[in-house]
């Protein structure tokens, strides 16, 4: 502490050490004024208590024979996410990563690690998750000649925002896809591991291309985006085609893709995607979904605007709808 916070203590606390000034000091601001003074001047000692880290999460369980079996190690796993389940439901809290251990009799301990896309309360589905984790081990854990005991450890938790519920039916039921996706999700990842599952994150540009990158499911999975006039399938490159249109800026009547000549009997559009500013090179983009005489539903890009970018647009073919 600097001295001159010191002497303004001791200046307030002491002028002239005359006790009838401290005693209208201290009715009027209260004792509590002249403590914290004596304590910045180092006439009192200061208390401190320290932040206590909190209690671990964790069940465990010594069994009076060694398990040798993978059926035996998933009852057991089992029952640990329910002890689990019902002290996070306690705590308000849920677990985003647990560890699961065993110990062999011969003293080597095995350690497995499972993962949630959201916080997880639920002893059930703590105890799938933790049964496709040890299905996915199978045949790669080495139990020796048995294991004698078992511990479960959250080693992530999250504080649990309970969402008012909705009276609209639509939203409600959206909302329960939503976690019945995030339940899948988190079972996928635990069979066959966290980089086998991937979503698709939304990216600040409208060209399709960049618009959705791939993501890992946690901690914000699902986004709810929405296109309902684009293809679910892109081509990774778009195909160039040969196309005539009766309009400069309407859908085209034939085009040739992959050397076969395609006439357009429907057509919608355009949706204009102006060029990324800061790309100097870039052209505006207007895409049309057509169908063609043999039933497909195909997404065409007229790249550049006729006459005022480029005098030969380009046409594409950038996806398939269905």
């Amino acid at each position: 502490m600097s001295p001159q916070p010191i002497r303004l203590a001791r200046r307030l606390r002491w002028p002239g050490l005359i006790p009838a000034r401290q005693a209208r000091r201290a009715r009027r601001f209260g004792r509590a004024l002249l403590d914290r003074l004596d304590q910045a001047a180092g006439a009192m000692g200061e208390p401190l208590d320290p932040l206590a880290p909190a209690a671990p999460i964790l069940a465990q369980v010594r069994f009076p024979e060694p398990l040798m079996t993978q059926e035996s190690l998933a009852a057991a796993a089992q029952l640990l996410a329910q002890r689990i389940g019902r002290d996070l439901d306690q705590a308000g809290l849920g677990a985003r990563r647990l560890a699961l251990h065993l110990f062999r009799v011969d003293g080597v301990g095995l350690e497995l690690t499972l993962g949630a896309a959201q916080a997880q309360a639920d002893g059930a589905k703590l105890a799938r998750l933790v049964s496709e984790r040890l299905a996915r081990a199978q045949g790669r854990l080495d139990i020796g000649f048995g294991v004698e005991g078992a511990a479960l450890h959250v080693t992530v938790t999250e504080r649990i925002v309970f969402t008012p519920q909705t009276l609209d039916p639509q939203a409600a039921q959206g909302a329960l896809a939503e976690s019945a996706a995030r339940d899948l999700a988190d079972r996928f990842a635990a069979r066959f591991g966290a980089q086998a599952v991937v979503t698709l994150a939304p990216q600040a540009s409208h060209l399709p291309e960049r618009a959705q990158a791939r993501a890992s499911p946690t901690p914000a999975p699902f986004p709810a985006v929405e296109w309902e006039t684009r293809p679910l399938f892109l081509f990774a490159r778009a195909e160039p085609i040969e196309a005539t249109a009766e309009v400069p800026d309407g859908p085209p009547r034939r085009f040739r893709w992959r050397r076969v000549s395609h006439r357009v009997v429907a057509g919608e559009g355009p949706e204009r995607i102006a060029a990324e500013w800061w790309r100097r090179d870039g052209l505006t983009r207007d895409y049309f979904r057509v169908e063609t005489e043999t039933g497909r539903r195909l997404w065409l890009c007229r790249q550049g605007l006729y006459g005022r970018e480029t005098d030969q647009p380009k046409w594409f073919v950038h996806g398939a709808f269905g």
